[in-house]
């Protein structure tokens, strides 16, 4: 529970994004919660990268 309210007050502290940041930022959370939901199903980066409409090689560098 202590890591879970630790996340929560780190979010608190991100700065709002706007524009193409914000909807880069929905579409990373997005494919988090669907890892979340099911963390044992198979993914490619490939496939994740194209739902952000980025390259495979930047879909890895980021969050890092």
């Amino acid at each position: 529970m202590r890591i879970d309210k630790v996340k929560i007050r780190r979010q608190e502290r991100e700065p709002s994004y706007h524009g193409w940041k914000r909807e880069q930022a929905r579409k990373i959370d997005a494919i988090c919660r669907d890892i979340r939901a099911d963390p044992a199903a198979e993914r490619r980066v490939g496939l994740l990268a194209e739902r952000l409409h980025c390259s495979r090689h930047h879909f890895s560098r980021l969050k890092q």
